[in-house]
């Protein structure tokens, strides 16, 4: 069997896209994890499937690139409406199921190859105080640690270590490294699923924002984010640890399709 595919990436943070609705595919039969590998396959941070939905325009089924279903994944639905746009199965605007809940998204930029995507993502409740930072949930769970110098930090190591402490297990976390800065945050993530530093996470710069919001106190506004895939932008109200109408935004770029054999 043929499947075609097209591939995106919103800052860096890089995915299959499949049309489910286009050919009923069984996603048990999609060798996830063998196309996520950067020298040996397609090469992606994860595979989304977009399936048939009676409540929305479509589901969402996300694959981190080790093959495991994940409930969310920031910059891939944002990803997921590009895609929808592309494929005429949406306009400007799209609603769109995940494993966390329901999600709008609007497309505030149509080009040939590249995108703007606006994602509201689900509302957040309850923030953690660890040791070693603020434990939130923005679709999956992320460890926010501020420090300095994160530049010259070594991600993988660190952020593997504490990905894996008992305290967060079994399914472990995200560990986002945040650094403030003059024109906002600077953010690097080490995303559980891909085990290694991700050049963007949307869900993890989210997260980063609204943990920076509880610091200082700040009850609504965006914040621009940088990392090292590009930059993003977050807006958010909030009360107390309550967050509501969490938009992210930034650049989604196509960047070719093609076909596999299963």
């Amino acid at each position: 069997m043929t499947i075609p595919f097209s591939k995106y990436h919103g800052t860096g943070n890089d995915f299959i896209m499949i049309n489910g609705l286009a050919a009923e595919i069984s996603a048990g039969t999609i060798p996830v994890a063998d196309l996520c590998k950067r020298h040996t396959g397609i090469g992606a941070d994860g595979l989304i499937i977009l399936v048939r939905s009676s409540q929305a325009d479509f589901r969402m089924i996300y694959y981190n690139s080790d093959g495991i279903q994940a409930t969310m994944c920031g910059n891939g639905g944002r990803a997921a409406a590009a895609f929808a746009n592309r494929i005429g199965l949406s306009k400007d605007h799209v609603l769109f199921e995940a494993s966390d809940g329901s999600h709008e998204a609007w497309v505030t930029i149509t080009g040939v190859h590249r995108y703007q995507v606006r994602l509201k993502m689900t509302d957040v409740n309850g923030v953690r105080h660890e040791s070693e930072g603020l434990f939130l949930n923005t679709g999956v769970p992320h460890l926010v640690v501020f420090s300095k110098a994160i530049t010259s930090l070594d991600v993988t190591s660190v952020g593997r270590h504490m990905r894996n402490l008992p305290k967060f297990q079994p399914e472990g976390t995200n560990v986002n490294f945040v650094e403030i800065i003059d024109e906002g945050l600077l953010v690097r993530t080490y995303e559980r699923g891909v085990e290694d530093e991700t050049l963007s996470c949307g869900t993890g710069i989210t997260a980063s924002v609204l943990a920076n919001a509880l610091r200082e106190g700040t009850l609504a506004g965006e914040t621009n984010v940088f990392c090292r895939g590009g930059n993003l932008n977050v807006s958010f109200n909030r009360n107390g640890d309550h967050f509501t109408d969490v938009i992210l935004d930034g650049p989604v770029h196509h960047v070719f399709d093609g076909t596999f054999e299963i």
